[in-house]
């Protein structure tokens, strides 16, 4: 782990976690995330002396990938469908990782805080994949617990996710990248539940127009560790042969994205809808500087 970014640099679990699901309730701006008529707006209600308000996507899905820089992704051969989108859309370059390994990541995006894991073992267990996990611990305020007690919906699908969600690791899935899952909240009629009621295998994400429109209004979207970026799949290599082999991941990656949410992306275009495609951290153990995009075009923004 290394020293936080400076404070005017964006992290993503402030940005996302926080802001964005605040925002969605209706109690916060985001000013990070906006559609290119925003300055129009806020210019028109300036004039007027009224507070401008964003507009709010009916559907955002929200794509993880993993450790890859930024120049390994924008404007590299390896991903020419994600940079068909950035050209699209919009690319966010100053949203940085805070933490080294991923799993900080993951849950500062989704809580805006770590909640002390410093760790890729399976929380609460503490342990590097055990069986299973016991049911969730975390009562923190987070994004989905934002959504759901202010009368909106979200929704986590994970590719691979075994039949007992609570698995830590299972194949190609890692439950350490499924954040949703280590947390509870009181509904607005006090009663408790667990996030991981929240989970669904990535093969129910609708494959057409009619379930897009029925899609949360956010989506957490966790593609299994060769989707991702993370790995190849075959065998851990050396060093050497993991630099040798980013190129090959990074297009396994692009692949997964053009096979499984194109059709979502277009639909998304003329349906009021966002795709956000971010990643938890960088490739090294320097400054985290992953690359962040969304789209459709109407999202285009140059935030730097």
């Amino acid at each position: 782990m290394h020293a936080s970014p400076p404070v005017s640099r964006q992290s993503l679990g402030l940005s996302y976690a926080v802001l964005l699901g605040l925002s969605l309730a209706g109690s916060l701006f985001l000013p990070v995330l906006v559609t290119r008529g925003f300055p129009v707006l806020a210019a028109t209600a300036e004039a007027q002396g009224a507070q401008p308000r964003l507009p709010r996507p009916d559907h955002i899905v929200i794509v993880f990938e993993e450790n890859k820089d930024y120049t390994q992704i924008i404007g590299a051969a390896s991903t020419p469908y994600i940079n068909a989108l950035a050209s699209q859309g919009a690319v966010l370059t100053q949203f940085y990782a805070a933490h080294h390994p991923s799993q900080p990541n993951y849950l500062e995006f989704f809580a805006g805080d770590t909640l002390g894991v410093t760790t890729d073992a399976c929380p609460p267990t503490n342990q590097s994949c055990p069986p299973s996990a016991p049911p969730p611990a975390f009562t923190a305020p987070n994004l989905a617990a934002s959504l759901l007690t202010n009368n909106l919906t979200f929704l986590g699908y994970a590719e691979d996710l075994p039949s007992d969600a609570l698995t830590c690791c299972a194949g190609q899935y890692a439950r350490k990248h499924c954040p949703w899952m280590d947390f509870k909240f009181q509904d607005t009629n006090g009663t408790w539940v667990n996030l991981v009621d929240y989970s669904k295998n990535f093969r129910a994400f609708p494959q057409d127009a009619a379930g897009f429109a029925n899609l949360p209004t956010v989506a957490l979207v966790i593609p299994n560790l060769i989707g991702d970026m993370h790995s190849l799949p075959t065998t851990a290599p050396s060093r050497t042969q993991a630099q040798q082999s980013i190129p090959e991941e990074v297009r396994n990656g692009d692949r997964w994205l053009k096979v499984h949410l194109d059709a979502y992306t277009q639909w998304a275009k003329t349906h009021n809808s966002l795709l956000v495609i971010t990643w938890d951290e960088s490739s090294n153990q320097g400054e985290c500087t992953p690359p962040c995009a969304t789209t459709p075009p109407q999202n285009r923004i140059a935030h730097r």
